[in-house]
């Protein structure tokens, strides 16, 4: 069975349990995702126990989009 989460569901998580504001909570997730993001544009990105992410060029239309994969589990 899926499950999905939004940003918004991560952010909520995060500040339950951990206990702290949404405020710092989102800045805790942007922060992530940065790290996640610049760590992948040079090399594949592996977290235990929560996913492979890496950076995959593609092109759309003649146009080049990169984005952030990940693989799943």
């Amino acid at each position: 069975k899926n499950m999905s989460f939004g940003k918004k569901d991560v952010i909520e998580n995060i500040k339950s349990k951990a206990q702290i504001s949404k405020y710092i909570s989102k800045d805790f997730f942007e922060k992530f995702l940065d790290i996640v993001s610049s760590k992948s544009k040079t090399r594949i990105v592996k977290i235990s126990s929560f996913g492979t992410f890496y950076f995959k060029t593609v092109k759309i239309k003649r146009l080049k989009k990169t984005f952030i994969k990940k693989i799943a589990k």
